[in-house]
């Protein structure tokens, strides 16, 4: 991001903002929701369950991949329709 040419240069909050959301633009963002079965059944004071509703995530900057997993579970009032 910042060369050694321009290791002197005083950057000013503008930008360093600009220079950040040109690298953020740069990132692609999916997203996959689905149902994930339980292998045994989750039981809390709320009831029952067998399955809960599970987001898949994957942003891609330059060659770096990353994922992540975000779970939706009904009684804290999540869901992937949101």
């Amino acid at each position: 991001m910042f060369s050694k040419a321009n290791i002197g240069y005083i950057y000013n909050i503008e930008q360093i903002v600009s220079i950040f959301m040109n690298k953020f633009l740069q990132m692609k963002l999916s997203f996959q929701p689905f149902t994930l079965q339980f292998k045994h059944p989750f039981k809390i004071a709320h009831g029952v369950r067998s399955s809960t509703q599970v987001v898949i995530v994957k942003i891609v900057y330059e060659e770096f991949v990353g994922y992540g997993e975000a779970s939706m579970p009904p009684y804290l009032g999540e869901s992937t329709k949101q």
